[in-house]
């Protein structure tokens, strides 16, 4: 399981546009993270991982929280109801029939910027439902303008359904002056 999410992750990192040919340059003397990549590399591009406490509005498909770890501060999901759209399976054995698929626009508000994504999900929404998100980094503001990368959400609600902690991790890319 870990393999396939590490190969999951490798291909939409190298899908999101961030240089990582930096990451194993020999010279390179940082300390890795645990999960053996090193925390920036010479162009920019830093390993993130936070967790997200967020309360959901279905009536809006809409949701606010905040954002502890690599990034600090509040974040705003809203979700297009229109991509809304149930998941079922007659063949394989049968899906939960709360399951749903979705896309968003989540903003990532810290004191040093904002981080826009675009995200597309699955999830079985109801008490201690779950679910799976990838974003793709669209830009932001301050340090994060032009801004790229993917980040990754484990889902999982509470015995409301309404109230959720979310781990993410991805990569975050930001080119500074000199790299191309």
């Amino acid at each position: 399981m870990k393999a396939t999410w590490a190969l999951t992750s490798l291909v939409f990192l190298l899908l999101s546009g961030c240089d990582m040919g930096s990451d194993m340059n020999e010279n390179d003397t940082r300390a890795p993270t645990a999960s053996g990549a090193t925390q920036d590399n010479d162009c920019g591009c830093k390993d993130i991982e936070a967790t997200l406490y967020t309360t959901a509005d279905f009536e809006t498909f809409t949701a606010q929280g905040t954002i502890v770890g690599d990034l600090d501060g509040t974040i705003s999901f809203t979700g297009d109801a229109n991509s809304l759209s149930q998941i079922s399976s007659e063949t394989f054995p049968p899906v939960n029939p709360a399951t749903f698929s979705f896309t968003s626009e989540v903003d990532f508000i810290t004191n040093k910027g904002t981080i826009t994504t675009r995200g597309v999900g699955l999830a079985e929404i109801g008490p201690s439902g779950s679910g799976t998100e990838l974003h793709q980094i669209l830009g932001g503001t301050g340090r994060y303008e032009n801004a790229t990368g993917t980040f990754y959400l484990r889902v999982k609600a509470d015995a409301t359904g309404a109230n959720f902690v979310e781990e993410l991790t991805g990569r975050i890319c930001v080119v500074k002056k000199g790299c191309d």
